[in-house]
């Protein structure tokens, strides 16, 4: 059973995750048109950027977050 304060901890981390998996799948939707398209725009390029910057940051702020959570939640029976 987890408290309130362990469930929003762990609400933040699943919201990270899926905005990580989102980014990648936006980056592989762009990839797929470069090899098709010959070629991206500059948007592309640069929206392909952001993404892989935004996602290692998100990444990183989730990793974090997960030990923090591990830690102060270890007698609460892991994650579901």
């Amino acid at each position: 059973m987890l408290t309130d304060k362990q469930e929003k901890i762990k609400d933040k981390i699943r919201k990270k995750e899926w905005k990580i998996q989102n980014m990648k799948k936006e980056v592989e939707a762009i990839k797929k048109k470069e090899n098709t398209a010959g070629g991206l725009t500059s948007g592309q390029q640069m929206q392909m950027g952001k993404n892989e910057q935004v996602r290692t940051n998100v990444y990183s702020c989730s990793v974090r977050a997960r030990k923090f959570a591990a830690a102060r939640c270890s007698n609460a029976g892991g994650w579901e």
